[in-house]
């Protein structure tokens, strides 16, 4: 039940972000993560980050095959990146998140 309540509110989030973004990639619909800077990230509405967030997650623990969503440590890496990213407001999300996941 969990599961499908996580998935119904990505989903829901998933449209504004992709009206909101700050480049697109070939489709309307599309968003390029690696165009998202931490000021961005930092400036985004609170379903914006968490949307920007569980992709990075999922993109990161992807490159890894780790399957599991520990939302414990979950929040504790989206709390290392909102550290990082408002002292490095310049940095892209996805430099960010690979040296706060590699923490």
């Amino acid at each position: 039940m969990k599961n499908l309540l996580l998935a119904a509110s990505l989903a829901a989030c998933l449209s504004p972000l992709a009206l909101a973004s700050p480049a697109r990639a070939a489709s309307p619909n599309e968003v390029d993560v690696a165009s998202i800077s931490c000021k961005y990230l930092m400036s985004a509405s609170k379903d914006d980050a968490g949307t920007i967030m569980v992709w990075l997650h999922g993109f990161f623990a992807g490159k890894t095959d780790d399957t599991t969503f520990n939302l414990e440590s979950f929040g504790k890496s989206a709390e290392q990146m909102g550290v990082y990213c408002a002292e490095h407001p310049d940095i892209g999300v996805m430099s960010a998140a690979k040296t706060v996941f590699a923490q």
